[in-house]
Order: C-alpha cells, then structure tokens, then sequence
C-alpha cells in the first residue's frame, strides 16, 4: 500500500481527535459549576461579536432598517412614552448610543447584544429544569435560531422584548421557590420591564399568573407575599407610565387599532395561518440541527 494512501485516513483521524477534543473541552467546561456561568458569558459575547461582523458584511449596501432610525430618534430624550410603544425599548438605544457612536455597526451590535443577553438568561432558566450539559445545549440550539442571529438585525420594540420577557421567567420562578417579600419585589419590576418595553407583555404576566394557579403547590404560592407584592410593586412602578398615557389619551392604543385593524375573517385567517408556518420554518433550522446532534451523540 504506497503512504499517498495512508496519509488521507491518517488526516481524518487526527481530524475527528481533534474534534472530539475540542467537544470534551466545551463540554467540561459547559458543565463545571465554578466555570459553567462565565462560559455561557464567554459564548454569548463571541456570538454577539461574530454576527455583528457578519451583519456589517451582509448589510454593506443596505440603510439602516426604519426600526433602528425611529429607536435612536426615540432615545434622543427619556419620555415616559413615544406613541406607538412603551418607552423602554427607547430608553435602552439612548443609553446605548451615548456609549458607542452612531454608526450602522454599532445598530447591530445593538440588536446582537439584546439577543446574547437573552442567551445568557435562558441559560439561567433552563438551569432550573435540566443539568448544565443540556443547559448549554439549549443555549447553542437557541442560538441557531434566525431570530438571534440574522433575522434579529434590527433593533426595535419587538426584539428589545428578548431583555425583559426571559427576566419576567426567571422572576416568577425565583419568586415561585422563595415566596418572600424580596422575590415578589423582583417579580413585580420585572413585570413593569415587560410592560414597559411592549404592551404585548401582558400576555407573558398572563401566563405566568396562569401557572400559578394550575400548580399542584399554587396554595402555598398564594398564601405567601410574592404574588401580592409583586402585583403592588408592578402596579406603583407603572403609575408614571399609566399618568402619561391618559395625558396623551392612549395614543398607543390609537396606533395599534387603526394599524392592525383587519378589514375581513378571511384576512385575519390568512395572516393567522402566515404567522404560524413561518414561526415552524423558524424552528425548523435548529430543531433539525439539534435532532443531528443527539442521533450522532
């Protein structure tokens, strides 16, 4: 047998070693107690860094999207509200731009830093159901979904909700475990960030409310001061916000009528059934990869 046929076989095997070594050392790490959290820090951080690279090459030839231009015109003053939505989305991209120029860069790092932070929360929530290995797994298969990586290119109200809405999560089920006074403090500012970055946070305090109430221990929960606390806290929290929408006549609320008003069933049906195959082909790329990963695990 003459060495130019060795050699390629001998390449692949190095090649798959090298792989497997890399794979153990992520996978020690992912799973260490003292290392684990500034890991996922670490992992977060490179993906932010490495999608805003690509994000600056992919959209060389394109403005910035309207979204981006209307949050940093937004962010310009702090105003307890800006029309069409709560102000905190606004708030976040004015802090952001008196940190880091004003530059088409700097708009998708944004976007990129609002979905790695959320990665870095996820993990924290997941942590509270499976053990540190399929915690980190989660963290790589959601990071492969297109919503946090080049679908999310665009900073606005919708994906600013990626900061508050996994807090509201990982709120509850601190205050769920703990039930004190201080749990109930934490859960209801992470409501009012929820609310205060997009209306649409109702939905989420609804769902949390309703877990609540269908667990097996939801007695203990409501004999204890979190639920109660939190409500309190959510409700005095807003008192500015909910001031300055009577002063402005709920022009929010104006704008989401006449926008989304639909002018048949058969349109709403369509758009119904629109939004629901596109959020499965969102799905589809890490759900596929993912199921690869575990057959060849």
């Amino acid at each position: 047998m003459s060495t130019a046929s060795i050699l390629p076989a001998a390449r692949r095997t190095t090649r798959r070693l090298t792989i497997r070594r890399i794979a153990a050392w992520i996978a020690s790490r992912a799973i260490d107690p003292r290392a684990s959290l500034w890991f996922v820090i670490g992992f977060a951080l490179v993906h932010a860094f490495l999608w805003t690279l690509i994000l600056v090459k992919l959209k060389a030839a394109q403005d910035v999207h309207m979204d981006v231009a209307e949050a940093y015109a937004w962010g310009q003053r702090f105003l307890l509200g800006y029309g069409k939505h709560p102000p905190l989305s606004g708030w976040i991209a004015g802090v952001w731009f008196r940190i880091f120029p004003v530059t088409n860069w700097s708009t998708y790092a944004l976007a990129m830093a609002t979905v790695s932070f959320a990665l870095v929360v996820c993990w924290l929530i997941a942590l509270r159901v499976v053990d540190r290995r399929r915690a980190f797994f989660m963290v790589v298969m959601l990071a492969l979904y297109p919503i946090f990586n080049f679908k999310g290119f665009k900073y606005n109200a919708d994906l600013a909700q990626l900061v508050p809405l996994p807090l509201l999560v990982l709120a509850y089920l601190n205050a769920f475990e703990k039930r004190s006074f201080k749990s109930g403090l934490w859960l209801g500012f992470a409501g009012m960030l929820a609310l205060m970055t997009k209306y649409w946070g109702v939905t989420m305090i609804g769902a949390i409310g309703l877990a609540a109430l269908i667990h097996p221990q939801r007695a203990q929960f409501l004999r204890s001061p979190a639920p109660w606390v939190a409500i309190g806290t959510m409700i005095v929290a807003m008192i500015p916000h909910l001031v300055w929408l009577e002063e402005v006549n709920f022009v929010p609320f104006t704008y989401a009528g006449d926008v989304y008003a639909l002018s048949s069933r058969e349109l709403n049906v369509q758009l119904v059934i629109g939004y629901i195959i596109h959020n499965l082909g969102l799905l589809a790329i890490p759900v596929v990869l993912g199921l690869v990963a575990l057959l060849l695990g």
